[in-house]
């Protein structure tokens, strides 16, 4: 229920922000799956998010191809582009959207950094039998209610 809620005032929100989402943003298709992604906010985070990327291909040799970067600044994604190429903006976290972005890739893990979260794409890794892991934030039972 508290999904649908979620997803009724996000409709709301999209309707009046649509002509700057679709001046400011380029859509990007993706068209592969990945083991893992990785999402972060900022600058600052993809920085870790780089350093754990490398440590997860040591570590589990998996390949960095495997491995989709995803976040929500253009400046964030300009910057990883020199170093990892599976790299692209968030897309808007609505219903519809997530759902065909994360059957595309479905990823077996998704780690968030910080506390980016975005309701529908955990719901939806989750229904697709991916784990959700959350790195370096902080969650209590009363702040976690999906």
């Amino acid at each position: 229920m508290k999904i649908i809620i979620y997803n009724f005032f996000l409709t709301i929100i999209l309707f009046f922000l649509l002509p700057f989402i679709l001046t400011k943003r380029k859509v990007e298709k993706i068209n592969k799956r990945y083991k893992i992604w990785v999402h972060c906010a900022s600058l600052g985070e993809v920085k870790i998010a780089l350093k754990l990327i490398n440590k997860i291909v040591d570590i589990y040799k998996i390949k960095p191809s495997d491995i989709l970067l995803t976040t929500t600044t253009i400046s964030a994604k300009n910057f990883v582009k020199k170093v990892h190429q599976d790299v692209y903006l968030f897309p808007i976290d609505f219903y519809f959207l997530t759902q065909k972005f994360v059957k595309k890739i479905q990823p077996k893990i998704l780690i968030i950094l910080e506390t980016e979260l975005w309701p529908n794409y955990i719901y939806f890794v989750k229904k697709y039998g991916g784990k959700v892991f959350l790195l370096n934030g902080r969650m209590t039972s009363s702040t976690f209610i999906f």
